[in-house]
């Protein structure tokens, strides 16, 4: 194992002059995006932004912070929940083109989360506090509109136990985002 590993990191740094170019290196981004927990969306406000640095011209680090503010309303005898909190996340992208106006990326990161849920049932009232780590995942395009500008629809599966916009911690969630990116 470790010899395949040597060789990796020898063939990365072989091919690196190859890939190098005339490529942006430092972004900032704010998104906007919506949530789906245990299969319903939350109505409200979630929002978030960060800030990357290319380190290779297909390969790239960013920081994120994400907010959430929200309300579920369920069916008819299911309980009302308001939640609020944040997630933060170190995030790898690898893009899959290198030009064009239009290039695809895969992501992966990990971080940690806090929410805030309050839920009420008729008399019944608590609320639940949740901080924890979890990992995402996801895939997207950044659409250059021109050389420093882009926007990047993408969406992405979180997975930990660091709570969430529902009423429990969570196991898994579906994001859904579009940002605006700004390419130094």
């Amino acid at each position: 194992m470790r010899r395949f590993l040597v060789c990796a990191a020898w063939g990365v740094l072989l091919a690196a002059p190859s890939w190098a170019g005339d490529y942006p290196r430092g972004e900032f981004f704010g998104l906007a995006h919506w949530w789906d927990t245990n299969g319903a969306p939350i109505d409200g406000m979630t929002a978030g932004g960060g800030a990357g640095v290319r380190l290779l011209p297909q390969f790239a680090a960013e920081f994120e912070v994400l907010g959430f503010f929200g309300r579920r309303e369920g069916p008819a005898l299911s309980p009302e929940s308001t939640a609020h909190g944040f997630l933060s996340s170190v995030n790898g992208i690898l893009y899959l083109g290198r030009h064009g106006s239009a290039v695809p990326f895969v992501l992966l990161g990990a971080g940690v989360g806090y929410s805030t849920s309050d839920i009420s049932f008729y008399d019944y009232r608590d609320t639940i506090s949740h901080t924890g780590f979890l990992v995402n995942g996801g895939c997207g395009v950044e659409v250059f509109l021109n050389r420093h500008v882009a926007v990047r629809p993408e969406v992405r599966i979180l997975a930990g136990n660091s709570g969430s916009s529902s009423n429990a911690p969570y196991t898994s969630q579906v994001r859904f985002a579009i940002g605006i990116v700004y390419h130094k």
